[in-house]
């Protein structure tokens, strides 16, 4: 896993040497598919022996599990319906279309239980504001997340 220093790139505040602080309405795809490993507890060597960071060909960074037991997986719920559309369902997530006169988008609703607060996000896509509810019902409104997801 390849990190560097991209304070000058992501709109956040610098923390230590690998992480940043993002706020969760900000969050890009590849920020959100690594905060939803993160939050399924992906990485901790139950299943998953890693969440990892690479390039792709066209230069962007891609997050891929890692199974026990297999090869590299591709993550991507914040694009992928097969996979992002299982955690609406799971988290009982409440999504609808929005229109502000002049962008498109969709606002996306998590429910209040077990100590987690209400949490209302958008996004451009439904998959977004899903993950960004998602995540910030569960950590709140900041979050950390490495460097290299900061371009």
């Amino acid at each position: 896993m390849l990190f560097f220093n991209c304070a000058a790139h992501c709109n956040g505040q610098r923390k230590g040497n690998r992480f940043m602080q993002i706020k969760i309405s900000d969050a890009t795809e590849i920020q959100l598919d690594w905060l939803l490993a993160r939050y399924k507890g992906f990485g901790d060597g139950t299943y998953m022996r890693n969440i990892d960071l690479r390039y792709n060909v066209d230069g962007k960074v891609s997050c891929m599990l890692v199974p026990i037991d297999r090869e590299y997986v591709q993550w991507d719920p914040s694009t992928s319906q097969e996979q992002g559309g299982r955690f609406i369902d799971e988290e009982f997530i409440a999504t609808q279309p929005t229109w502000d006169g002049e962008h498109a988008g969709w606002e996306a609703r998590s429910p209040k239980r077990n100590g987690h607060y209400f949490a209302v996000m958008s996004g451009k896509t439904r998959l977004v504001a899903a993950a960004r509810a998602i995540i910030a019902s569960r950590v709140g409104n900041v979050v950390d997340v490495p460097d290299v997801l900061c371009l």
